[in-house]
């Protein structure tokens, strides 16, 4: 088996490649899923041969994948044991220079198998700063982390989870912000989706994007509208996404009175343009990493009102791009959303500042060669017996 896969490499070598697995969770569309698949669509298909590998069935962004020219598998889901087998064969069929996984029941399954098929070079992409995982989701973690060549944190606020909690030395972690391409919503037309859904001009509103998951805070936002509606009634909230939260929060909006002030639009491919007709962004998420999303509303043109957890404070410049509030806080949610809802001047100051910061720090161009030549590095490393064996 390991003759089979030196034999595989050499071919590489001589066509020119690095041969990288991208090994990921689901193909649903999300805030990782997209980010992922923006950084692996613009990889320089002169140096690099990606192949996508979801542990889950089919998905949308699997089709994403594929027309971009990128070979995809699927493992399946459940069960377990038979993700495990096809993930074998795979790996044991064909040799990549480089696997980089996300998502941890993948991860735990990925650096074992990748190890005993021969596979030494093996990132894990850590996306997120969560609060739930279990003691044993850690001791995991750690238990296999040996095996691990290099973590890529998405944020520093991620970076030093991995330090804190998995006890990582800081040599192990690179660091690669999510980055963002502004063209979409440099060409996005306003008046479209207010036209669509009957909003008059003048009238503001406030957007949230994301799905309906517990870790989205979408309770704590509405209790924050509903204090804000109880003032100011002239004022809507868009809410784009969906999820198995949905029709709790459906629910708590009819308790609450809310119809006439919130609408549901669902998931939607046409997010640049609900952007440029909004006037603020809203996110109140429990726990993040570095939320995608928070950039595309920067992108916009539009002050940003989250909570400090995570990545979103390297985003967000509280007082400058938007505001900054505590997770789990309505009173300071709905207190700092009322502040721009009164001083339009604040809100385009805020959204100017937040479009620039987005064009000087967050290029997608820059992060996908940051991406690269962490790629490279590693590969040449391991040809020259630098990554242990």
């Amino acid at each position: 088996m390991r003759q089979r896969g030196a034999n595989h490499h050499a071919n590489a070598n001589e066509r020119g490649k690095i041969h990288v697995l991208s090994l990921q969770t689901g193909s649903v569309i999300g805030g990782s899923e997209l980010m992922a698949f923006s950084l692996l669509s613009r990889i320089d298909r002169n140096k690099f041969d990606v192949t996508v590998c979801f542990s889950w069935t089919e998905g949308p962004v699997s089709e994403m994948y594929r027309q971009e020219g990128i070979e995809v598998f699927h493992l399946g889901h459940r069960p377990t044991y038979r993700v495990i087998w096809r993930l074998w064969k795979l790996l044991s069929r064909r040799h990549f220079d480089i696997i980089d996984i996300y998502g941890l029941r993948i991860n735990i399954i990925g650096r074992i198998l990748g190890w005993l098929t021969g596979h030494r070079v093996i990132i894990t992409s850590q996306r997120s700063v969560d609060d739930w995982r279990r003691f044993w989701h850690v001791w995991l973690d750690r238990l296999t982390s040996h095996w691990v060549t290099l973590y890529i944190a998405n944020c520093h606020a991620a970076a030093r989870r991995l330090q804190e909690r998995e006890k990582l030395p800081p040599s192990r972690i690179k660091v690669i912000q999510n980055g963002i391409d502004i063209t979409p919503f440099a060409q996005a037309q306003a008046g479209l989706v207010r036209r669509e859904l009957a909003i008059e001009p003048n009238r503001a509103v406030i957007t949230c994007v994301a799905n309906f998951k517990e870790v989205k805070g979408h309770r704590i936002l509405i209790d924050a509208i509903a204090a804000l509606y109880a003032q100011n009634p002239d004022f809507c909230l868009w809410l784009v996404g969906d999820g198995p939260l949905r029709p709790e929060i459906e629910h708590q909006i009819r308790e609450l009175g809310l119809e006439n002030a919130v609408m549901f639009l669902g998931q939607r491919s046409d997010v640049p343009h609900i952007l440029v007709d909004t006037d603020i962004f809203a996110l109140a998420s429990l726990w993040e990493g570095m939320p995608g999303v928070i950039l595309e509303a920067m992108a916009a043109r539009l002050p940003v009102v989250a909570t400090s957890v995570g990545g979103i404070p390297e985003m967000v410049v509280h007082g400058q791009t938007g505001y900054l509030v505590p997770p789990r806080d309505s009173g300071a949610l709905a207190t700092s959303l009322a502040r721009l809802l009164e001083d339009e001047e604040s809100r385009l100051e805020m959204g100017e500042a937040g479009y620039r910061r987005v064009r000087s720090h967050f290029s997608l161009d820059a992060k996908v060669r940051e991406l690269e030549n962490v790629y490279e590095e590693l590969y040449h490393a391991s040809r020259n017996g630098v990554v242990e064996e």
